[in-house]
């Protein structure tokens, strides 16, 4: 039976969205005003962000996936991943409510 390879950039994906997941519980406990955490939601991460970004287009180029797609690709997962965060804070403020 033939093991498909791991992807590699599994290990900074689950990174990335770990410090999210703790910027937003970090940010909950100091009540942080929504706008305030859209406003620093992005440079929280930035480095684990960047991290994800070059092994994810890495590994993309290395498939031959076009740079300029790969690069997209994880813009646009990353852009979804900040969305949903975003959209999760504002009901959890909002409610005055925390993630289990």
């Amino acid at each position: 039976m033939l093991l498909a390879a791991a992807n590699p950039s599994d290990p900074p994906r689950k990174a990335y969205l770990q410090c999210l997941d703790q910027f937003l519980r970090k940010s909950l406990e100091e009540k942080m005003k929504p706008d305030d955490f859209e406003k620093a939601l992005a440079p929280a991460c930035a480095d684990k962000e960047g991290t994800l970004k070059k092994v994810a287009i890495d590994y993309d180029v290395k498939d031959g996936v076009p740079r300029k797609d790969a690069e997209q690709y994880i813009s646009e997962e990353i852009g979804d991943f900040q969305s949903n965060i975003r959209i999760m804070y504002r009901e959890y403020f909002d409610t005055n409510s925390k993630p289990s």
